[in-house]
């Protein structure tokens, strides 16, 4: 049995690590309940966060499309943003590819279309990241709160299980013996 847990560790391991593997293991990430929100929102808003750099820095805004691709570390959202790149490169505005692509929360595609209207992009992508900073420190901490009287109970039913298991003994002699 041991071996066979170990032989499928094994498998999941190297087909994690396999492109497809990665991108269907982040495709997944996503989906998961509680959970995917807040890795899509962490993802964008480090992506955000560096694309208000690079637009900063003078970066046309393809290349800093290309550049922050990587900041995602989801195989699945960065090829759908390289979709969102072709639609840009075809002359669609960011906005609309992003909204194609629907990798990105709807307020967030919002506030980079009003960049694009104003000119601000650099300082709506920073807006957006501090937005979702905020948004997934504050459902961390929702989440934190919510599991503290789990682990509690948890922890109160192993130190139990513990007690129990050095007493059984102990009170099984006793009933032998008297």
């Amino acid at each position: 049995m041991a071996l066979i847990v170990a032989s499928l560790i094994f498998l999941f391991r190297f087909w994690s690590r396999t492109t497809n593997g990665r991108y269907r293991i982040d495709r997944w990430k996503l989906q998961v309940p509680l959970f995917g929100g807040l890795f899509s929102k962490y993802a964008i808003a480090v992506f955000s966060r560096t694309m208000a750099t690079l637009l900063g820095s003078g970066i046309p805004l393809v290349e800093s499309l290309r550049s922050a691709a990587g900041t995602l570390h989801n195989r699945f959202m960065e090829a759908k943003l390289f979709e969102a790149i072709h639609l840009v490169e075809a002359g669609i505005s960011l906005s609309m590819a992003l909204e194609r692509v629907q990798i990105m929360p709807h307020l967030v595609l919002r506030m980079l279309g009003i960049g694009e209207a104003t000119g601000a992009l650099e300082e709506l992508f920073s807006d957006s990241a501090e937005y979702l900073e905020a948004e997934v420190e504050e459902r961390l901490h929702l989440l934190t709160t919510a599991i503290e009287p789990a682990i509690m109970l948890l922890m109160g039913v192993i130190v139990g299980g513990i007690i129990v298991a050095m007493y059984l003994p102990i009170f099984k002699i006793a009933g032998t013996v008297g």
